[in-house]
């Protein structure tokens, strides 16, 4: 009876530890499948917000629609995705989601170029002449000054408040100097690369191409009547800007002109950037001369810092006689009215700047400023950016995994 019982007992202890090892095996199984589950959860969560930047990123370097929000669906995950615009910069964020698993997933991309006017004026060697009473000063506690790698020549009150340098041999005569002038500095190259130049000309024409003239009477998709506006680029043009009427151009992306500008508008024709460019500034580029009068307006985005590059590639329009190719003066721009939040690019060729005009900023290779001409230099022109726009140039300076 008493082995009987003993037998039975140590059935029942075995059985138990049976159970147990059983049981605690399953319990460590079933873990390691939750856990595994849990880490597949995980891993699709990622691959979707991946997805949804990827998407993202693909659109925008492709210049194809990007609403500021949209959801991408992976194999059964899904991964609401946001586009955040600031200036130049955006920033896209993606949240992956799979049966309770949430991995999200960041990239920044830029379009801005970075360029410095560190001058009132700049100047190549054709230096820059100075009538009666021209100035050029600072503002907001910038210096106005000048740095020509020619001869400045100047006449009866006109006045230079910054410091005067000038390259080589280069003399200056006839300028009052508020500030310092320094002689035998190296010559200064343009302050914009031909390198790059010749990409923002690519940015636009990645945008499509316009055969025909703008403004008035223009082409299909590029005409804009009186009290007309047109939103516009990135686009090549192969063809002039016409501004006769109170038109405004609103540039969107980056311009490109393979002709002239003609603004003479008594009503007012503008070119503004898109409120979009944020602190950056937008690009309007020709290959011809620009001819600028009547309360004609060019203005940034509408922030701080923000203004409108108007720059012209084109060559050997230096005042001289017999130049041909060239507008009024023989010049390459020629700026009748006031134009500040501006800046005016000729670097191969001369800007004219009429009787009592003022403007912010102007490089060229030979500036002439007729009597009471102003340029007024803003200090935010050291540090200007220019952004090709919606769909030029994105370049990705962040990707990488964050909190959800």
């Amino acid at each position: 009876m008493k082995k009987g019982q003993a037998a039975l007992i140590a059935v029942i202890l075995m059985l138990i530890i049976m159970l147990s090892a059983v049981f605690g095996a399953s319990a460590v199984a079933l873990t390691e499948s939750r856990a595994a589950n849990k880490s597949l959860n995980s891993r699709f969560s990622f691959f979707a917000a991946e997805a949804g930047v990827d998407d993202a990123v693909y659109r925008l370097k492709r210049g194809k629609n990007l609403p500021s929000s949209f959801t991408i669906n992976l194999n059964g995950a899904s991964a609401p995705t946001t586009v955040a615009t600031n200036g130049g910069v955006k920033e896209i964020k993606s949240v992956g989601a799979y049966f309770g698993a949430t991995r999200a997933a960041r990239a920044t991309l830029s379009n801005s170029t970075g360029v410095s006017f560190y001058y009132g004026v700049q100047v190549g060697e054709g230096g820059l002449e100075m009538e009666q009473n021209s100035e050029v000063r600072g503002a907001g506690g910038a210096a106005g000054s000048v740095y020509s790698n020619g001869n400045i020549e100047g006449e009866n009150g006109s006045t230079i408040t910054g410091d005067a340098f000038l390259a080589g041999a280069s003399t200056i005569s006839g300028v009052t100097v508020g500030g310092n002038i320094q002689t035998g500095q190296s010559s200064l190259p343009m302050p914009i690369p031909d390198a790059v130049i010749q990409a923002w000309k690519n940015d636009a024409a990645a945008g499509g191409t316009i055969t025909g003239n703008c403004g008035d009477n223009g082409s299909l998709g590029c005409n804009i009547d009186n009290n007309g506006t047109l939103p516009l680029g990135p686009k090549k043009i192969n063809g002039n800007l016409v501004l006769t009427k109170k038109q405004t151009l609103i540039v969107t992306g980056t311009l490109y002109f393979t002709g002239h500008l003609d603004m003479d508008s008594s009503s007012g024709a503008a070119i503004k950037c898109d409120p979009s460019f944020g602190t950056n500034s937008c690009i309007v580029i020709f290959d011809g001369w620009m001819h600028i009068k009547n309360n004609s307006v060019f203005q940034g985005s509408g922030t701080a810092g923000s203004y409108i590059l108007v720059l012209t590639t084109l060559q050997n329009c230096n005042g001289q006689d017999g130049a041909s190719g060239c507008t009024h003066h023989n010049a390459g721009i020629d700026l009748h009215n006031n134009a500040t939040g501006a800046i005016f690019y000729a670097g191969d060729s001369m800007i004219n700047l009429h009787n009592g005009v003022g403007v912010t900023e102007l490089t060229a290779y030979k500036l002439q400023l007729d009597n009471n001409a102003v340029v007024t230099y803003e200090q935010g022109l050291a540090n200007a950016n220019f952004s090709s726009g919606p769909s030029g140039g994105w370049d990705i300076t962040g990707w990488a995994e964050v909190v959800p």
